[in-house]
């Protein structure tokens, strides 16, 4: 049986959104695989990733591709450098954050697909990849929102 290539993308390609201020780059998608698994290529800009969260229905797989991340998973915060591969299984709390000085990346698979969705829903088209649009306060009630419908749950810092 012979395989046909859905999707191909070269170096700084892909469908590319602006996500609380850092860049995904859409390699392929649940479109593009059945709804199989979803990887992104990620540019995280120092102090930047997520607020602490759990997914529900989701596993999510990450490889350092550069720089130098801290990651909470459960309970144990480790830190990881270019060439490190992280799983972290749904139901598990967790989240990370760039602690290097400059931006560093991050490839991201997560299976099954459908929280690019997500991503569409709280980012914004990045026309140009190189300028993060001004932060908007509003995106964290849209964030809070949207999580239960994405089987998600947002841990926010109490103030």
């Amino acid at each position: 049986m012979q395989g046909n290539i859905e999707q191909l993308w070269h170096a700084g390609e892909g469908k590319a959104f602006w996500v609380l201020g850092d860049l995904y780059t859409f390699k392929v998608t649940g479109k593009e695989t059945n709804g199989s698994f979803t990887v992104i290529d990620q540019v995280i800009q120092p102090q930047g990733g997520p607020p602490p969260h759990i997914h529900h229905r989701e596993d999510e797989a990450f490889y350092v591709l550069e720089g130098k991340f801290a990651f909470l998973c459960g309970e144990q915060q480790t830190v990881f450098e270019a060439g490190s591969f992280l799983y972290i299984p749904k139901g598990t709390l967790h989240t990370f954050k760039n602690i290097d000085s400059k931006p560093g990346r991050l490839l991201v698979t997560i299976t099954p697909a459908g929280l690019e969705e997500f991503f569409y829903a709280i980012g914004t088209p990045a026309a140009d990849a190189t300028n993060a649009p001004p932060f908007d306060p509003g995106i964290i009630d849209k964030l809070m929102q949207l999580a239960e419908n994405y089987h998600m749950e947002i841990r926010l810092p109490e103030k």
